[in-house]
């Protein structure tokens, strides 16, 4: 199973994550997040779908009434070996031409006898410039 998965999302879109280090400065009037990048960027392929609004789907159903995914959000399948932990973001493409972020809780790891095979992951677009140094 494990090989039937990368081989079809070694067929999708080439993406690029880049992770980063964080810290987020609370005071009275708002919440500051200041973002670093930390460590080499993975490059690899994901399979994108639309978000769905409708109710065939268990997740996106939730996420849409919850408000907390919109039309323009994906879902998007790597395989299990990517690294989902920390604070990241998905540039589609090479050179990227979009970029996301995971919608909290959007994380889920589908697994074969204890061993993640791939993970599915919701993902919020981000408007050109929502990073520093961002083009």
């Amino acid at each position: 199973m494990r090989k039937d998965a990368e081989e079809a999302i070694s067929n999708g879109e080439r993406v690029r994550f880049k992770y980063f280090t964080g810290s987020v400065a609370v005071d009275a009037y708002s919440d500051e997040h200041s973002l670093a990048e930390s460590g080499t960027d993975l490059w690899t392929s994901g399979l994108f779908f639309p978000m769905n609004d409708n109710f065939s789907s268990s997740e996106d159903p939730v996420l849409v009434q919850q408000g907390k995914a919109k039309a323009t959000d994906r879902n998007m399948y790597v395989t299990g070996t990517v690294d989902t932990s920390g604070t990241w973001r998905v540039g589609i493409g090479s050179p990227p031409r979009e970029e996301y972020a995971l919608i909290p809780g959007g994380v889920q790891a589908y697994y074969i006898k204890g061993e993640v095979v791939y993970k599915r992951l919701s993902l919020e677009f981000l408007t050109l410039g929502s990073l520093a140094g961002e083009p």
